[in-house]
């Protein structure tokens, strides 16, 4: 009667209890496997790293918002 009630199948209801009795946790909900590995399209951190010293090789520039002279930086060569 509970089965037919509910509208579900024994099958399921033994599933429940077996991962219940197994993980101690909701009879569902196992635990969060989000995160829990590295993405098969991460790029790797050594390539990263060469990115961002090549950007840093660049010569820097004072934004000109800050500047109290904006020819200043022209007239340096």
């Amino acid at each position: 009667m509970f089965l037919k009630i509910l509208d579900i199948s024994e099958r399921l209801v033994w599933y429940a209890l077996q991962k219940k009795e197994q993980e101690n946790v909701g009879a569902f909900s196992a635990e969060d496997q989000c995160g829990s590995h590295v993405p098969h399209n991460k790029t790797p951190e050594d390539l990263l790293n060469d990115v961002r010293a090549h950007i840093n090789s660049f010569p820097r520039m004072e934004p000109h918002y800050t500047r109290l002279d904006t020819d200043s930086f022209w007239e340096q060569d």
